[in-house]
């Protein structure tokens, strides 16, 4: 999945039959932009599959559209568990501003959990920012969001507050965090379904180097 080579997408297909290897199946085809990639993790949430190493509400929301909004919403409103959990952070990954009242109203959970979530999905659709220690958090993200939905298309995938694009990808591939640049990483080759390399844990110069390569071909795709 990770070289890319789509002559072999019809193999990776035949092991999502297979119990053991479906769900590493499914991830390599996800990198290969094949859209049973995404179905088999759709269809996890669904059936709310437990035992599966990623999140299935989180690659959904990074990685789906706007049609699994409604998926998404209907997972999350199941309470604190984990499925429930990744679908809550896989409304924020989405970006799709229709899910801002449902992440709004999951900071009300009793279960702390929950309103963290929501409080992290907010956060990665609008870009701001509330200290969830600060007397009067809640009503001031209610009250953000009546003077702000406006500025924000219904539909369009946001991230940070801006409509989603390529170069915040890139940008976050520069984050102190390894995990922001990998997932970065991941979903820009998904995204774009090129594959170029980026070693987000290896040495400082050779994630230059290979951010260098990166920023090259964008300028090139833009026709710079």
């Amino acid at each position: 999945g990770r070289i890319g080579d789509r002559e072999h997408v019809d193999m990776i297909a035949e092991a999502l039959d297979n119990p053991a290897l479906e769900e590493v199946a499914a991830l390599a085809l996800l990198m290969m932009g094949d859209r049973r990639g995404i179905d088999f993790h759709a269809r996890a949430l669904t059936e709310n599959r437990r035992g599966l190493t990623g999140s299935p509400g989180e690659i959904v929301g990074r990685y789906g559209g706007p049609s699994h909004l409604l998926l998404l919403r209907n997972s999350a409103s199941g309470g604190a568990d984990e499925g429930s959990l990744g679908a809550l952070l896989g409304l924020g990954l989405l970006g799709d501003p229709r899910a801002v009242p449902v992440l709004l109203k999951a900071l009300d959970h009793r279960d702390r959990k929950v309103s963290d979530v929501a409080n992290g999905a907010l956060q990665i659709i609008t870009g701001h920012e509330e200290e969830m220690d600060q007397p009067g958090w809640k009503s001031r993200w209610n009250l953000w969001w009546e003077k702000n939905e406006q500025s924000m298309n219904p539909g369009v995938r946001h991230r940070n507050g801006k409509v989603f694009e390529t170069s915040i990808l890139l940008s976050n591939m520069e984050h102190t965090d390894p995990w922001v640049r990998r997932t970065s990483y991941d979903e820009l080759v998904i995204t774009t379904g090129h594959a170029l390399p980026f070693d987000s844990d290896g040495p400082w110069r050779t994630q230059q180097t290979h951010l260098r390569g990166w920023k090259h071909w964008w300028k090139e795709a833009q026709g710079w």
